[in-house]
């Protein structure tokens, strides 16, 4: 028997060193300088492309080690959820995504 399989994944995506005005512009820049369909549309011989959905966005500031400027926004990359905890130990999209809720904790981001 054969199965057409269709896995619908989150994927973070980090676009590093973005030089913007506030969050909300880096969020902004982001998204054009990185092109989704490009990377995800038809990867390796399978089907795929772009669901065009985003879950959240996490905005830090370079040179913040401590992240204490970083911020969570909704799925419209404009609404601010709220400030990003500051601990070493998170639990990121896929909680978020199964609970609806922020993560109590910060994951390392490199």
């Amino acid at each position: 028997m054969k199965y057409d399989v269709h896995i619908f994944t989150i994927v973070r995506v980090k676009v590093p060193g973005i030089e913007a005005g506030s969050q909300e512009e880096a969020m902004s820049k982001a998204e054009e300088q990185f092109s989704f369909h490009d990377t995800f549309d038809n990867i390796k011989g399978c089907e795929t492309e772009w669901g065009e959905e985003h879950s959240y966005a996490l905005v830090d500031v370079v040179g913040d080690k401590e992240y204490q400027n970083s911020m969570w926004y909704g799925p419209d990359l404009r609404s601010p959820l709220g400030p990003a905890p500051n601990d070493d130990q998170a639990r990121l999209a896929m909680e978020h995504k199964e609970t609806g809720c922020l993560p109590n904790k910060r994951e390392s981001r490199t």
